[in-house]
């Protein structure tokens, strides 16, 4: 199905992850974000985003949030990888927000009591080793070649640095953030290994 252009224009596209996907118009005003959530701003690639995606299905993320146009929720241009529509990922929203047109994405998250953590490569932020995830964040990240917009980063209350060497692949910023909020008690509990019967 292919998603006419003003689509996006007065609405959110909301793909909730049923089989091979269905796409709902979604208005701001009907779709509130809940944290913890992710949210991509204007993500360049498809694999990065069903990256994305993945790992909120492994760390228990309900919704997984992207601007821009650059990369569309249709089902005949730019389909997300085949693992990225399976049905085992139906606990997770995959929601686009529409062009800016002064609307804030953020403003979803207003009655939620969330905090936004820009996830950055600057040494002005914290530490992702010694940072102290809230209980109710919203992680930003910005596109595979550019910062978070500055009007985004505007908007947040923390910000965050994975200390690497050079900056990550989107989908491993996205997964190493998750897992690092999991190992300091701030996310979902691991399921524990299975022991076989002693022999």
């Amino acid at each position: 199905m292919k998603i006419p252009r003003d689509a996006m224009e007065d609405g959110y596209l909301l793909w909730r992850q049923l089989g091979l996907g269905t796409l709902q118009r979604v208005r701001p005003s009907t779709h509130a974000g809940h944290p913890p959530a992710v949210l991509l701003c204007q993500p360049k690639y498809p694999h990065n985003v069903g990256g994305a995606v993945r790992n909120c299905v492994a760390y228990g993320i309900r919704q997984c949030w992207i601007t821009g146009d650059r990369v569309r929720i249709d089902d005949t241009t730019e389909r997300l990888p085949r693992e990225e529509r399976m049905k085992s990922y139906g606990g997770v929203s995959l929601i686009q927000a529409p062009p800016e047109n002064g609307f804030h994405v953020l403003n979803c998250f207003a009655n939620a009591n969330a905090t936004p953590v820009c996830v950055e490569f600057s040494q002005a932020a914290e530490s992702l080793l010694e940072f102290e995830h809230p209980p109710d964040p919203v992680y930003v990240f910005g596109p595979e070649d550019g910062d978070v917009p500055q009007g985004m980063r505007r908007a947040c209350h923390r910000f965050v640095r994975i200390p690497t060497a050079i900056c990550l692949n989107l989908a491993t910023a996205v997964a190493t953030v998750l897992y690092d909020r999991m190992a300091k008690g701030r996310g979902l509990v691991p399921r524990p290994l299975y022991v076989g019967p002693s022999s």
